[in-house]
């Protein structure tokens, strides 16, 4: 492998290219959420209310504002009227609520000022969020007396995919230039520095297109993304430190490039070989969870670990041997590093800096262990306040128009905002048969302590009686 560096570089190169080419559009088929078992039974109803039931709960919601008057003023009227008839027109809805279609009085503000328009959008989380951000996109005013506001499952979801892929590209414009200086600080020349660089790049761009091809096959979550970064990154700079440390020794003891590279990979690279493999059995353990978010995380832990060591044992040999006593020249912070690992310029022996450390430790051990654990004890406060939740507007910034869509839609609409639990029962009996059974099951739901009243087929239902006949007995 040494003789062909060239060949071994190149071809890594073409790999990295094609891998690009090929994840370019992970980000589009992750979602967000995908926190639940699609096997679980509620996930099952779930499907059927979408499949068969269009007037189900719905996924987006709109909150129409009219700038001036009542959404019973002719100009809102004719304005609503039109958006809700546009909106059912789309593609990818499945059924729609409006207050100017069916004036429902839960669908309207108490000031008047503004109405809903709900919408049940076909397909899974994916393709919901899809369809929801077309709409997102499309809903610049019906008029100039009508202000809409996206909020519900679907808008949330699209909008913390999106506010995940802006927090990640400010979280990297932060962290590279601190994470450039300390390469250089403890890699010594820019040379050595690039090395863990080009691994987590290789690492990275080839799990992008893993995380593609497994996400057409199941669904994968956006914050795969995240952990394919952050680990890619880190465990780049671990393996080259490792074999460029390694290598170092080696040469400074005299050994040539090629016997120094031959070391390195053979005792170093042993180290990264198991630790990535110690690595990825570890994050094997998520794939045994149903939830396709875990799962994901796993996939890509996996995936960036094994490629991440992969690289470090084939392309930084390469490229060490490539550039050979080249790799330590213009190192800007050799005093500083030469004190930080405890080496002397001019001197054959090395301060034991790390042995002094260990020697103080032994030393005073009641005191270190206290201090230490003072510090930890006090870093760990801040989780005190952790509180955990499935995916809804409180993920996003307050100030996001998703949140405060959502939090409008709780303060002017309690009725709508409520989340019904929808039952779904699947049934081979006649249709009277099963409309008795419907109606003794729902009367018994009611009379359930904590259920303020059941609506069903067969009518409403409070505290064990019937409160109100179907729309088809009240016209008989």
């Amino acid at each position: 492998m040494l003789r062909r560096r060239g060949w071994v570089l190149l071809t890594a190169l073409l790999l990295m290219v094609l891998a690009g080419l090929a994840g370019r559009d992970a980000g589009d088929k992750l979602v967000s959420g995908a926190y639940l078992d699609p096997s679980a039974e509620s996930q099952q109803a779930a499907e059927v209310l979408t499949r068969h039931f269009p007037g189900g709960p719905p996924n987006l919601v709109l909150i129409v504002e009219t700038s001036s008057g009542t959404v019973e003023s002719p100009d809102a009227t004719q304005s609503g009227r039109a958006l809700s008839e546009q909106l059912s027109e789309m593609p990818g809805v499945a059924g729609m609520q409006s207050y100017w279609t069916t004036p429902d009085p839960s669908l309207r503000a108490a000031d008047g000022r503004s109405a809903l328009i709900a919408l049940q959008l076909t397909g899974g989380e994916h393709a919901a969020q899809e369809t929801a951000g077309t709409i997102i996109a499309n809903l610049e005013e019906a008029s100039s007396d009508l202000h809409v506001s996206p909020t519900g499952p679907a808008a949330v979801g699209l909008a913390v995919d999106e506010q995940a892929e802006s927090d990640l590209v400010s979280a990297e414009m932060v962290t590279l230039p601190i994470t450039l200086l300390v390469l250089l600080l403890v890699f010594g020349s820019s040379i050595a520095a690039g090395l863990p660089l080009l691994v987590g790049a290789g690492a990275v761009v080839g799990t992008l297109a893993v995380l593609g091809l497994i996400a057409d096959a199941t669904t994968m979550s956006s914050y795969a993304l995240n952990l394919t970064t952050a680990l890619g990154f880190g465990l780049a700079v671990d393996y080259s430190l490792f074999l460029v440390t390694r290598f170092r020794e080696e040469r400074r003891a005299g050994r040539s490039v090629e016997s120094s590279v031959l070391i390195a990979v053979r005792t170093a690279g042993r180290t990264v070989v198991f630790s990535a493999v110690t690595v990825a059995l570890s994050l094997s353990a998520l794939l045994l969870f149903p939830m396709p978010f875990l799962r994901s995380l796993g996939y890509a832990g996996i995936a960036v670990t094994a490629l991440a060591a992969v690289t470090a044992v084939v392309v930084v040999p390469a490229l060490l041997a490539l550039v050979g006593h080249r790799l330590d020249r213009a190192d800007l912070f050799a005093p500083i590093r030469r004190r930080i690992t405890g080496r002397r310029a001019g001197v054959g022996e090395e301060r034991q800096t790390w042995h002094q450390i260990a020697a103080l430790v032994m030393r005073r051990p009641v005191l270190i262990l206290v201090s230490v654990s003072a510090v930890l004890i006090l870093l760990l406060l801040p989780f005190t306040g952790v509180r955990f939740g499935l995916l809804d507007h409180r993920t996003l910034p307050a100030e996001h128009p998703v949140a405060q869509a959502a939090e409008q839609l709780a303060r002017d609409f309690p009725a709508a905002a409520d989340d019904p639990i929808t039952v779904v029962l699947p049934s081979e009996r006649d249709a009277g048969a099963g409309l008795d059974e419907l109606d003794e099951y729902a009367a018994r739901l009611s009379a359930l302590p904590g259920v303020a009243s059941v609506e069903t087929a067969t009518g409403q239902y409070a505290d064990g009686q019937s409160t109100a006949p179907t729309g088809q007995e009240a016209a008989n």
